[in-house]
């Protein structure tokens, strides 16, 4: 009987230090993601023979009506930025939060420039 008893113990332990270890896993991945919702972003796409220069903030084509979802505070500074360092989007698709981005997620994240040729 004391055979039997110390094997199921040590059973026991063995699968508390298993599921410990899997917990403590599970907890560092969730607390480590980070969460992309994708209905707070938008996406606009640049074409190959588009010039999305400062004005596509300012007086917004329908092609890129998303940028009116970007507070105009922000969208008019984006494109004073724009504008005085010479610059257009780049071509590809720019994916940018539409609800609580920041001006330097803006220009440093989500919006990729290029310079006019």
């Amino acid at each position: 009987m004391k055979k039997v008893s110390k094997v199921i113990i040590g059973i026991l332990w063995i699968v508390t230090i298993v599921l410990s270890f899997y917990v403590g896993m599970t907890y560092h991945w969730a607390s480590t993601t980070e969460m992309d919702f994708s209905k707070d972003f938008n996406d606009i796409v640049v074409e190959e023979n588009d010039m999305a220069d400062y004005t596509v903030f300012i007086e917004i084509p329908e092609k890129y009506g998303a940028l009116k979802q970007i507070p105009e505070p922000i969208r008019k500074t984006i494109s004073l930025y724009m504008q005085a360092n010479d610059l257009k989007l780049s071509e590809g698709t720019h994916h940018f939060d539409r609800i609580d981005g920041t001006l330097d997620e803006y220009l440093n994240e989500q919006f990729k420039f290029e310079p006019i040729k």
